[in-house]
């Protein structure tokens, strides 16, 4: 069992999940990044793709062939905090919400750059449907 938010957590929601832990595998406390899939018609494109990620400050980018011709891009972010509860059990609660927060706010920011980043390269190509 775990449990994940997509908004921001509060304490209470936080400390109410860890109690609800019953699991014998450890805890892990975790904020990961953002995960983005594009689907590509063609090589052409995941190469156009990549500028706009480097243009966005993208630095974990992939692709994974899914069909003759066509491509599977895999963007993700790298803000992230993860570690085990067991190696501090009484954190302080206040610090690390703060924490998660800010952490949770940065991804935001960045897909909010990448998707204003991919926006302007488009309209300048003269790519944008609307």
């Amino acid at each position: 069992m775990y449990k994940k938010w997509h908004e921001l957590p509060s304490l209470d929601e936080i400390k109410a999940a860890i109690d609800a832990y019953n699991d014998e595998k450890e805890f892990w406390f975790k904020v990961e990044p953002f995960i983005l899939h594009i689907a590509a018609q063609n090589l052409e494109a995941v190469e156009e793709m990549a500028r706009v990620c480097k243009k966005a400050g993208l630095k974990r980018f992939g692709i994974q062939p899914i069909k003759h011709g066509r491509y599977l891009i895999e963007l993700q972010g790298t803000t992230r905090l993860e570690f085990p509860l067991s190696v501090c059990p009484s954190p302080n609660w206040n610090t690390l919400i703060k924490k998660t927060h800010a952490l949770m706010k940065k991804n935001w920011q960045r897909m909010e750059r990448f998707k204003n980043t991919v926006v302007s390269y488009f309209k300048k190509q003269g790519k944008v449907r609307r």
